[in-house]
This record gives structure tokens, C-alpha cells and sequence, in this order.
């Protein structure tokens, strides 16, 4: 396994087609420009449970994996259960709004602060 952390923006690209699995770690908006890359290169990420994830997923089903242990869901995702590609068929036309999820997730944060 091979973790890259930040890579150039010459480099992302090709860094983000080769046969890793994408991950977002975040259990909150600040995914949100991650997983609009991701998808927007055709992966579909292994997101950690969380408001931000949970909403893209119910938004975009065919655009994320989410799951409660990161690690299971990192193994699952080399054994090849779970696709980290994203199948044109599933509605890969669609737009996702990140912005739109990030901030329904910032409202609900905000929300559970005052309760």
C-alpha cells in the first residue's frame, strides 16, 4: 500500500486513475473538494460515515462507498468487492453538487451545536 498525501496539481491527474482506492477520511464537509475530484475522475471513493458522506450518497449513490470502519472498507475495496470506478450506466452524467452537500452538512452541524 502506497499513501501519497498532497500531490502537484501536474501530477493529480494521473495519480488519481491508477489502481489505488480513494479514500475520504473525513467525517465532515471538509471532504468536499477530495470527493469532487475523485468523482470527478471517474472514482468512486471509500468515504468514513459521517453527514457529508452519508448526503452525497443519498444524492449520488453511484458516486460513493460509505462505511463505518475505514479499513474494512479499504480491504473490501482491493478485494475487489466494492468498485472504486465509477460505471458510466449509473447515472455518471449526473452533477454532483458538493457545494450543495457541504452545505446542508454545515446547517446540520450547526443545528446539533444548539440542541
Amino acid at each position: 500500500m502506497r499513501v501519497t498525501g498532497y500531490v502537484d496539481d501536474a501530477d493529480l491527474a494521473g495519480e488519481l486513475t491508477r489502481p489505488v482506492v480513494p479514500v475520504l477520511a473525513h467525517r465532515h464537509a471538509s471532504a468536499s473538494g477530495s470527493a469532487a475530484t475523485w468523482i470527478g475522475h471517474g472514482r468512486r471513493p471509500v468515504a468514513l460515515d459521517g453527514g457529508y458522506a452519508r448526503e452525497l450518497a443519498a444524492r449520488y449513490p453511484w458516486a460513493v462507498t460509505v462505511v463505518d470502519d475505514l479499513a474494512a472498507g479499504m480491504a473490501a475495496a482491493l478485494s475487489g468487492e466494492v468498485s472504486t470506478w465509477i460505471d458510466p450506466g449509473e447515472g455518471r452524467t449526473a452533477v454532483v453538487d458538493t457545494a450543495e452537500a457541504a452545505r446542508l452538512e454545515a446547517l446540520a452541524v450547526g443545528e446539533r451545536a444548539l440542541a
